[in-house]
């Protein structure tokens, strides 16, 4: 029998006022932006807690920006970009010594599942160059003693430095560190991933008692770190040492290279023309496409895409899996990259020349600009009485819930020297004023509901199908019926990797999409045969986009031969299989497929 699946498709959309995408948001601090002159600091990352609270971290270079007296600082601010008072003293932390140990700044902050701030940075503990350390903040900005050593955590893996890519806290509050191990000084080594335990010990069931090393054949610069849906971990790096390429690296939940990406776990994209020569952040879709963005050449922004399985993306962006965005007289650099629901991509980025510090920057999901964010995809920034163009760390974003977007940067006041935090927040294209929009998956059958409600002037819905994610087409018009209650089903989906859509139309013409989610269908494209088989099963119709798990088993459930392919067919001896009736089961991410055959 025929086995489809369903999609849930909630969507729920307000219609209350429109804010221009990519206008400063005046409702946080004065006209959209906050300096905070209160010291001298240098602002490395920006993050936004579950309660809309806003957190910045660095480095503070002390009242006369004396590298010597500088200190790690933490930073929050109200939802509406006033301090937050309650939060350490008068709304920031400045932690100079913990322990004999010295926090020179934060370079990540991220949040575990009880709301406790997690701290990653460099520390200097008994030598002159940096380890890894971890510091954990309660919700008051106070250190959490019950982590690790009084709060925090060191670990030294290099004679020289150790320097980090990024954190990412899993699913179970495992904190992940991702980065690389000098050989001598200046000289990079083998690629590092450290898994904690919650309470900052390390997690011997990963890797070598807690962390994993990858050696490469040429110099590496350490990039990003995320956590797929399924646990397993993305790394993102430049490597080479004349030809940089992009290379993204993804592990197994143990710490074992994940030999279903790329080549052996790696994949890497060497541009046509040209080379990158940064990666600083990542991004993956919910279709488990991989977004990285960083540096091409020395002055553009670079943008790039990889396939679930480590491909290329071929499709995306302007020079087939990539492109880059370039502006005369601006020194440009992607800092950070994430995918709006409706799959536009934002980059926020250093962006340096005589009238600006920083900038947003909004892509189609093919990766190329959104003219309509902006001018012609671009939010050029400074701040009102600083001085553009003054610093390289500038530029790290986030995007909120509601789709308005934070960019942070660190401003030298018109007239002055001192170094001061900034913040500026834009609407975004989806914000709450606009549209919410949500889609889950119901694996049941092909087909899609959604829900609507009177008073949204809906003239029709769109479903639209495409077999890469890419390339939509519309298959199907339903107009508004005046209903709460919709569905859809998908008669003739393709056989294997089906991505759907859905675009509401106003009644006035505009438009607003849901996110794209992906269902296979590979319950009739999957072929084995000759049936039966004396020596070589052939296996056909496999997914091109996922990793597939084949698995033989007896009728009693006995296993015999397993492998996981990455291709669309597959040849298997199996010669030394007993004659007798056979199960070969086909797992291809949540989906199973049997098949029965019979060995002669």
């Amino acid at each position: 029998m025929k086995k489809l699946f369903v999609c849930l498709v909630l969507i729920s959309i307000n219609f209350i006022s429109y804010a221009q995408s990519g206008s400063s948001d005046d409702s946080f601090g004065n006209h959209g932006s906050v300096l905070d002159s209160s010291i001298w600091a240098d602002c490395r990352v920006i993050s936004v807690q579950k309660d809309g609270k806003i957190i910045t971290g660095g480095l503070t270079l002390g009242t006369e920006g004396e590298f010597s007296t500088g200190a790690l600082y933490v930073a929050r601010f109200n939802s509406n970009g006033s301090p937050d008072i309650e939060f350490g003293i008068n709304g920031k932390i400045i932690i100079q010594n913990i322990s004999g140990a010295k926090p020179l700044y934060a370079q990540s902050i991220a949040f575990s599942s009880d709301n406790k701030i997690i701290v990653c940075g460099r520390f200097i503990v008994n030598s002159p160059f940096g380890s890894v350390g971890l510091l954990r903040l309660n919700d008051n900005g106070q250190v959490d003693s019950s982590f690790g050593a009084n709060g925090f955590v060191t670990t030294k893996l290099s004679d020289w430095n150790d320097n980090i890519g990024g954190m990412a806290i899993q699913a179970d509050d495992k904190i992940v560190v991702a980065g690389n191990k000098e050989s001598d000084f200046s000289q990079s080594g083998d690629d590092f991933v450290l898994r904690y335990m919650p309470d900052g010990s390390l997690d011997e069931g990963f890797g070598d008692n807690g962390v994993v090393y990858t050696s490469y054949s040429s110099n590496i610069i350490p990039g990003a770190v995320k956590i797929q849906e399924d646990g397993k971990i993305i790394v993102g790096d430049i490597y080479g040492a004349t030809n940089l390429l992009f290379q993204i690296v993804r592990y197994n939940t143990d710490g074992s290279l994940d030999h279903n990406f790329g080549i052996d776990g790696i994949a890497r994209l060497k541009p046509a023309a040209g080379y990158f020569s940064a990666l600083n952040d990542l991004s993956i879709q919910p279709v488990g496409k991989i977004v990285a963005v960083g540096v091409f050449g020395d002055e553009a922004i670079g943008l790039a895409r990889f396939n679930q399985n480590g491909d290329i993306d071929m499709g995306f962006g302007e020079l087939g899996g990539y492109s880059y965005t370039y502006a005369e007289n601006t020194v440009a650099s992607g800092k950070s990259v994430y995918v709006t629901p409706d799959n536009k991509i934002i980059v926020t980025a250093n962006y340096i020349n005589s009238n600006s510090q920083v900038a947003v920057i909004q892509y189609k999901e093919t990766g190329r600009l959104d003219s309509l964010f902006g001018n012609n995809g671009i939010v050029e920034l400074t701040l009102e009485n600083t001085k553009p163009g003054v610093d390289l760390t500038s530029g790290k974003g986030f995007l909120q819930q509601d789709g308005k977007i934070l960019i942070s940067g660190t401003y030298v006041p018109s007239g002055g020297s001192s170094y001061n935090v900034g913040i500026s927040r834009l609407n975004g294209a989806n914000d709450k004023q606009s549209k919410y929009v949500k889609i889950k998956k119901w694996l049941h059958r092909h087909g899609f509901s959604w829900e609507d409600w009177p008073g949204r002037n809906i003239s029709y819905y769109a479903v639209e199908r495409s077999y890469n994610g890419n390339n939509f087409i519309q298959i199907a018009k339903i107009f508004n019926q005046g209903s709460k209650q919709y569905t859809y089903e998908d008669a003739s989906p393709m056989s294997g990797d089906n991505y759907y859509r859905m675009t509401t139309v106003r009644v006035d013409g505009s438009i607003s999409q849901s996110n794209i989610i992906s269902i296979l269908n590979n319950e009739n494209a999957i072929k084995i045969y000759p049936n039966p088989v004396k020596n070589t099963l052939q296996i056909g119709g496999l997914s091109n986009t996922q990793p597939s798990k084949l698995l033989i088993t007896n009728y009693n459930g006995i296993k015999f031969n397993s492998v996981v392919t990455n291709s669309n067919t597959y040849t298997w001896n199996v010669s030394q299989l007993k004659p007798g009736n056979y199960i070969l089961s086909i797992s291809t991410g949540n989906n199973l497929v049997s098949k029965k055959f019979v060995k002669e």
